[in-house]
C-alpha cells in the first residue's frame, strides 16, 4: 500500500529561504592583445567574486539563477566563466558565433541594462542571428551559449544541471570575463546569484539522532545508515519523497551497536527525501536526505 506523509509534516521540514548576492561595481574587461582572435590572441581577463556565507548544498539546480549585466561592442570576443567555491568552473558565454579557434565570432553587442539570466531550466540559447550584426542582445532568460569552436578548451560550456548539483555554496563564487579579440572592449556592470527557496539541503538538517546516523549525505546509488545503539528489538525505517510518497519501508530485528544498513537507491529520482525511523515502537525525529 502506498502511504503519504501528512502535509503538516512536510511543511515543517521546509527548505532554506531565498538568498540573493550581488556584485555591482563596474569593472573594465582588459582588451585582448594580438592581431587575430581566439587562439591567435592573448586574452585579457578580469575576475570578481561574491562571498556566500550560508552553509548549504545545492540539490535543485533549477532554483539557482545567475544574472549577468555586461557591455561589450563585439560579443564574439567574450567568455564569461562561472566559478564555484570548490574551484569548479564553466562558461555561461563562450565566443558567440565563433566557428574556428581563430575566428572573431559575432559582432553584435552586449548592452548595459540588458540582463542575461542563466538557469538550469532555461532552454533558449542566445541568438546572435535575430538582432543582426552590430545590434544588441536583448535581456532574457538564457541557457549557457557558445560558438561552434571549442576554444578555449580549458573552459567548457556550462551544463548547469550537472555543474551545480551537489555543490556546496559557502565561500567565494567568481565571475571571470575574458576578451579574446583586439580593439573592441567592454565592462562587467554587475552580476548576481539568486538561491531560490528550496535550492538546498542545509547542513543543519544533517543532525543525527543518538540512535541512528546517515553515512554520506547527499547520497547517490546507495544510502548507508548506522544504528548507534545495541539491543534494540525492532527498527523500522520509512523513507518518503518530498511529495509524500513512501519509497522505502523495512523492519529490522535486534542489532549490534555500529551495525550498518545499505539501501539501494539507484532507481530513485534526484531530490529531497525524509527518513522517518522508528525504534522499539518509538518514532524518532525525521532526518532530511538528498539524492544527487
Amino acid at each position: 500500500m502506498k502511504t503519504k506523509l501528512p502535509l503538516l509534516f512536510l511543511l515543517f521540514c521546509g527548505i532554506a529561504n531565498a538568498q540573493t548576492y550581488t556584485f555591482n561595481t563596474v569593472t573594465p574587461i582588459p582588451d585582448g592583445t594580438g592581431t587575430s582572435c581566439g587562439s591567435g590572441n592573448s586574452a585579457g581577463n578580469v575576475s570578481v567574486s561574491l562571498n556566500v556565507p550560508i552553509t548549504a548544498t545545492i540539490t535543485d539546480p533549477t532554483k539557482v539563477t545567475i544574472n549577468l549585466d555586461l557591455v561589450h561592442t563585439w560579443l564574439g570576443d567574450v567568455v564569461a566563466e562561472l566559478g564555484t567555491p570548490a574551484g569548479g568552473s564553466c562558461a555561461l558565454i563562450k565566443r558567440l558565433g565563433a566557428a574556428t579557434d581563430t575566428s572573431c565570432g559575432d559582432s553584435s553587442d552586449f548592452a548595459t541594462g540588458n540582463v542575461l539570466s542563466f538557469n538550469a531550466a532555461n532552454t533558449t540559447a542566445i541568438n546572435v542571428v535575430t538582432p543582426g550584426a552590430a545590434q544588441s542582445i536583448p535581456a532574457g532568460a538564457y541557457a549557457p551559449t557558445g560558438g561552434t569552436s571549442t576554444y578555449p578548451t580549458d573552459i567548457p560550456l556550462c551544463n548547469l544541471t550537472t555543474f551545480l548539483n551537489g555543490v556546496a555554496v559557502n565561500g567565494d563564487w567568481t565571475m571571470t570575463l575574458y576578451d579574446n579579440g583586439e580593439e573592441d572592449t567592454g565592462s562587467l556592470n554587475a552580476w548576481q546569484i539568486i538561491f531560490t527557496t528550496g535550492f538546498d539541503l542545509n547542513t543543519q538538517d544533517f543532525l543525527f539522532t543518538k540512535r541512528i546516523s546517515v553515512l554520506g549525505n547527499p547520497f547517490n546509488e546507495a544510502l548507508t545508515l548506522k544504528l548507534n545503539e545495541a539491543g534494540n528489538t525492532s527498527t523500522v525505517l520509512r523513507i518518503f519523497s518530498i511529495d509524500g510518497r513512501e519509497v522505502f519501508n523495512k523492519s529490522y530485528a535486534s542489532n549490534d551497536a555500529g551495525q550498518t544498513i545499505s539501501i539501494e537507491t539507484g532507481a530513485w529520482q534526484q531530490g529531497i527525501y525524509m527518513l522517518v525511523p522508528e525504534i522499539d515502537g518509538r518514532r524518532l525525529n525525521a532526518i532530511k536526505l538528498a539524492k544527487k
